[in-house]
C-alpha cells in the first residue's frame, strides 16, 4: 500500500505492520498524512499470504533498506507497530 503525496520529492514514511496485520492496518494513518509526505506500507518480510518465505528479522530489514532504494529514497521516517516496530529498531540500528 502506498498513498498520499505522490511527488518524489516528498518525504518517505516507511509503515511496517505487526505480525498478524497486513499494510492495510495503516490505512486511517495514511489517509491522515499532510501535504508533502509520501507513505509506503509495504507487507513485511514472511507475513504475505500465498508466500513461502519464512520471517527473518535481517531479511526483514533488507526489505526495508530495499523499499527505500526503490523508491528512491536516501532516508526516510520508518514507523512500525508491534513486530514492525522491532524491524524498525533493526534498521535503525545497521
Amino acid at each position: 500500500m502506498s498513498a498520499s503525496d505522490p511527488d518524489s520529492a516528498a518525504r518517505l514514511v516507511v509503515l511496517l505492520h505487526g505480525m498478524g496485520q497486513s499494510p492495510q492496518s495503516w490505512q486511517d494513518q495514511v489517509v491522515a498524512l499532510p501535504p508533502g509526505v509520501r507513505a509506503v506500507a509495504p507487507w513485511v518480510y514472511g507475513m504475505r499470504p500465498g508466500r513461502s518465505d519464512v520471517f527473518s528479522l535481517a531479511a526483514a530489514t533488507d526489505d526495508v533498506a530495499r523499499t527505500l532504494d526503490l523508491q528512491g529514497a536516501e532516508t526516510a521516517v520508518v514507523c512500525g507497530v508491534s513486530l514492525g516496530a522491532r524491524i524498525a529498531l533493526e534498521f535503525a540500528v545497521r
